[in-house]
């Protein structure tokens, strides 16, 4: 669990070099004009569309495979599991308070909140049951799991620091990346400051 402490550092290092600086040399030279026509937008179909039948959702993900579309419905305390390839509810946990965030691997995890501590929420996507529930201490914002769907990240925010819990789905093991210590801050706070900070 160690070595995903450090899971930020393996992304690529953000450049800040005009775009121009960007582009290959070759059209350095070349006399480029303004586009003056628009730009048509590509087609999109509606393949299908299914009425979960729980009220609005407040957050969806699917599944790497495409399978399973995890959709969390706030005001109804309903997970919905759809059948991507039948357009159909495949199952429908309702032992969820107030689920808010989905995130999908092989697990679906599902932030639950309450008036005290939140909670993550394991679901199986394929049989619709949920497996287990871990408390966050703080209240959950953002998910995130690891590519492999060992490690998920918990956007946490609280009274006097905002930070994310890095959880061993295994093990339950936290370890927590420090993000700010500032008083009422939010995970949406420190993003704003952090892109303000690089542009």
């Amino acid at each position: 669990a160690a070595a995903h402490a450090l899971w930020v550092s393996t992304l690529p290092t953000i450049r800040r070099a005009p775009v121009g600086g960007l582009l290959p040399q070759l059209l350095r030279t070349a006399d480029l004009e303004p586009r003056t026509e628009l730009i048509a937008a590509p087609a999109l179909a509606v393949v299908g569309a299914i009425a979960a039948g729980h009220g609005p959702i407040s957050d969806m993900a699917v599944s790497a495979d495409g399978g399973r579309l995890v959709a969390a419905h706030f005001g109804a305390d309903v997970v919905s599991v759809v059948d991507s390839a039948t357009m159909s509810v495949a199952a429908a946990i309702t032992d969820v308070p107030e689920p808010c965030r989905v995130t999908v691997a092989d697990r679906a995890y599902v932030s639950s909140a309450s008036d005290s501590d939140d909670a993550i929420v394991a679901v199986d996507p394929n049989t619709g049951k949920a497996l287990a529930a871990k408390t966050v201490d703080m209240t959950a914002g953002g998910l995130a799991v690891s590519p492999a769907g060992d490690v998920l990240y918990v956007g946490r925010n609280g009274d006097e620091a905002v930070d994310i819990a890095a959880i061993d789905v295994e093990t339950g093991a936290t370890e927590v990346i420090e993000i700010t210590a500032v008083p009422a801050a939010s995970l949406d706070a420190a993003k704003a400051a952090l892109v303000r900070a690089t542009q």
